[in-house]
This record gives structure tokens, C-alpha cells and sequence, in this order.
């Protein structure tokens, strides 16, 4: 999973929930089914940090509405809790259960902004062209479907069978828009935001026009906006694949305080192979006028910009070993302690990566040169526990942290006198693969 976000497929029925989750097994994503009960007592199955993918049956299909949409809503609150941040809606492939109640709950619960849905599964034959739906070219209404005991469908109009059972505007996105790329579906979809749509529906009728939808709904997160995407095992095959992808091209940030030459020779190598962009914090304003207010957001706004385009960021206090002189004698001439030098230091680059950690949730592998600044940034986050997980390179270990809601970072600290130039290289390198 993409910077180990972790995925939860809320399913109405068994089937659906596996046919569904295989698509993420088949990724490489280690996924798990639970038949949900009680959700009351997901707390206590979930224990296991090793789970990308979290399938759950929440045996809704055949609930009343108003039944289904607790349960929705109960189970959504309970696995954000727990630091499921992506959530999938399976649905139905022929519209079958209580669809438009479902979604509801889960609009109301985690405040969304939108829910992209579309029923479309092309290798069992369920397409959607002009809002209706078509089970091997046969309008769904006209299909043994429409007798089904349980759920019996009576509509062929994708559109009109969700906005039956919702109380919230649907807005359709037609097989033209859908069949330009992704870019072009990223503007319907925040037309139709801005315009108080909270349900999209979309024309499908090939793979491609699924990988689409599911390029646009990934960029769109990115961005911060507030998204599920809905569908059967069709979209969620192409999504699997690019959120697989996703976790292979994963951000890595590295906070480069230590002021040993060795380490700020080990930064300089790391930049000048790489290429990795750097952000250079100044540290006058702190000793020349310490009342008053740091620019802070300033530098978050440089370096989350950086990290949303998928660039991995340099942050660092000094280019070499001259300025780091030069900032010593600065503070000796205004009567500030080395020590007190230190703490604001440290203050200034923990607060500026808490807000960087809180503005990109999918940001979790870090590297940090220096003890005082791995500490400082471990009291900062308020880590639960560090768990060392392996030795990177003689006497620099790989860490789990743990934080609230579930997340988890993945910390290599370093001290400042270890390793030779090409350390920094090397342990980038190995996280970014991790």
C-alpha cells in the first residue's frame, strides 16, 4: 500500500467481499477477510500491523436501510480509528442490497467530499454505457436479476436506482469524459463537487475507462480531496494495481541536523548523486530576533508541495561546516548558550515536521542524522514505542514507530559520526525500497 496506508473494502455480502479482496492479494498486498458481526469487536481481530488490506462482510445486503446504514456507519468510525485511511465500497456488480443508504453513512461518517462509483466489471460482462447498465449487452432490468427473490431490480438507469435509495445529489459522468483520461475526469469530478454533487456515477465499458476512474480518484486524494471510491471487483482491480505501484515509489523524507562534518559530507553526496531537491532552514532569525514569530508555514508549504508531487525532500540547517561556525560565532556575540542554540534548533525542525507529518498522512519513511534530532523527533510525535526491526548498516538500525490512529513510521536514525560518504546513499536507497 502506498507509504503503508492501509486499505478497508467494506463489502454487503461474503462473495463480493472475496472476489474483491483477491484483486489486492494478487497485487501483493497482504490482505485479510472478516465476516463482521459486531463491530464492536474489530478492535481486538485487527491486531496485526502486517495487514495492507482489510476485507470486511458486513452482511448488509439483506438488512432494511436503515439497518445497513448503522452498520456502515458504525464500522466506518470504528476502522478510521484504527488507521485505515482509505476505505473501498464494494458494491454489488448488478445493484443488487442497499447501496445508496451505505454510501449515505459513509458520506455523513467521514464527511466526504464525494463517492465515485461505478457497478462496471467487464470480465463478467456488466458495463455501464449512457448511465445504464448492461449485463452482456442486455439492460440490467431485462436480465434474470430483476427476479431476484431478495433484492428483485426493476431499473436499468444507474443514476435512478442509487438516487432512490440516497438522499444526497448524483451527478453522471458520461463515456465521452470518461474515455479522454484521467485529467479530464479529475475536472468533472471537481466541477461537480463545487457544485454540491456528493454522488458520482460513471459510464464504463472497457478496462481502460476503469483505469481511468482510478487514476483520477488516486491524484484527487492526493490532493486532499475527501473521496471513496465504489464499484465492484472491476474498479477495484485497477485500483489494487496502482495503489501497489503507489507503495513502490513511496516518499521518503530526511532531517539532516547533525553538524559533524562526516554527516553534512554525507548530505552533500546523498544531494549531488540523487538529485533529491533540499530545503535549507535558516537558523539567523532564531539567535537575531528570537521574539519573534518564525516563518514556520512558510517552509511546511515548500517542502509538502514538494512531497504531494511525489519528490522526496532534503531538509537541512547547514550547507557546510563554515556556516555552522558562522552561526556559533553569531550566537556567541548575542550571549546565547550553545546549549539554548541546540533546543531551538531542534524546536523549530520538529515543529516544521509535525506539520509536514500531519499535512501528508502517506508520508512515513524518515531518516534523521544526529541523536539530539532523532530524540527531539521521537517526544515530538509522541511515539508509543520504537521497535527496531533490523540493522541497516553497522550500528544504524531500521525502526517501527508506532503513532495515534494507527499510523506507523519507518525510521532509520543515524549518528552524526558514522559510516563514509556514501552512507546516506546507501540508506536511502534501502528505505526507499523497503
Amino acid at each position: 500500500m502506498g507509504e503503508n496506508r492501509k486499505l478497508c473494502i467494506l463489502a454487503d455480502d461474503l462473495t463480493g467481499a472475496l472476489d474483491t479482496g483477491v484483486k489486492f492479494t494478487v497485487a501483493g498486498l497482504k490482505t485479510r477477510t472478516v465476516i463482521v458481526d459486531d463491530p464492536l469487536t474489530l478492535p481486538t481481530i485487527l491486531d496485526n500491523d502486517e495487514i495492507n488490506v482489510l476485507v470486511l462482510d458486513t452482511e448488509t445486503r439483506a438488512l432494511s436501510s436503515s439497518k445497513a446504514y448503522e452498520k456502515i456507519a458504525e464500522t466506518s468510525k470504528l476502522v478510521t480509528n484504527l488507521g485505515y485511511d482509505i476505505i473501498y465500497k464494494k458494491i454489488d456488480s448488478t445493484l443488487r442490497g442497499n447501496i445508496g443508504s451505505e454510501i449515505d453513512a459513509l458520506i455523513d461518517i467521514l464527511d466526504l467530499d464525494a463517492v465515485l462509483l461505478t457497478p462496471a466489471f467487464m470480465e463478467q460482462g456488466r458495463m455501464v454505457v449512457g448511465g445504464y447498465e448492461l449485463v452482456r449487452g442486455i439492460p440490467l432490468s431485462q436480465t434474470s436479476f430483476s427476479k431476484d427473490p431478495h433484492t428483485p431490480i426493476a431499473e436499468s438507469y444507474l443514476p435512478t436506482i442509487i438516487a432512490s435509495q440516497s438522499k444526497y445529489n448524483i451527478k453522471h459522468i458520461d463515456i465521452e469524459t470518461v474515455a479522454k483520461g484521467s485529467l479530464e475526469i479529475e475536472r468533472k469530478i471537481i466541477d461537480a463537487i463545487k457544485s454540491g454533487y456528493k454522488i458520482l456515477t460513471f459510464d464504463a465499458a472497457t478496462t481502460q475507462h476503469l483505469e481511468n476512474i482510478a487514476i483520477a480518484y488516486i491524484k484527487l486524494r492526493k490532493d486532499d480531496f475527501k473521496l471513496v471510491a465504489s464499484g465492484s471487483a472491476g474498479l477495484a482491480s485497477p485500483l489494487a494495481k496502482l495503489l501497489k505501484e503507489d507503495k513502490k515509489r513511496s516518499l521518503v523524507m530526511i532531517i539532516a541536523a547533525s553538524v559533524n562534518e562526516i554527516s553534512i559530507r554525507q548530505v552533500e553526496k546523498l544531494i549531488s548523486t540523487t538529485q533529491i531537491p533540499y530545503i535549507k532552514i535558516d537558523i539567523e532569525p532564531l539567535i537575531l530576533e528570537p521574539t519573534k514569530p518564525y516563518p514556520y508555514n512558510a517552509y511546511v508549504k515548500k517542502i509538502v508541495s514538494k512531497l504531494k508531487n511525489g519528490v522526496d525532500v532534503v531538509i537541512r540547517t547547514a550547507d557546510n561546516r563554515n556556516e555552522v561556525d558562522e552561526v556559533l560565532t553569531l550566537a556567541a556575540k548575542k550571549n546565547m548558550s550553545k546549549a539554548n542554540l541546540r533546543n531551538i534548533i531542534l524546536e523549530t525542525l520538529t515543529n516544521i515536521a509535525n506539520n509536514i507529518l500531519n499535512m501528508v498522512p502517506h508520508l512515513t519513511k524518515i531518516i534523521v542524522t544526529g541523536g539530539d534530532t532523532a530524540y527531539a523527533f521521537l517526544e515530538s510525535i509522541k511515539a508509543k514505542h520504537v521497535d527496531i526491526v533490523d540493522e541497516v548498516l553497522p550500528g544504524i538500525p531500521l525502526c517501527n514507530v508506532k503513532l495515534n490512529r494507527g499510523k506507523e513510521l519507518f525510521l532509520i536514525t543515524k549518528a552524526g559520526g558514522f559510516g563514509d560518504e556514501n552512507t546516506l546513499i546507501n540508506l536511502y536507497s534501502y528505505l526507499k525500497n523497503k
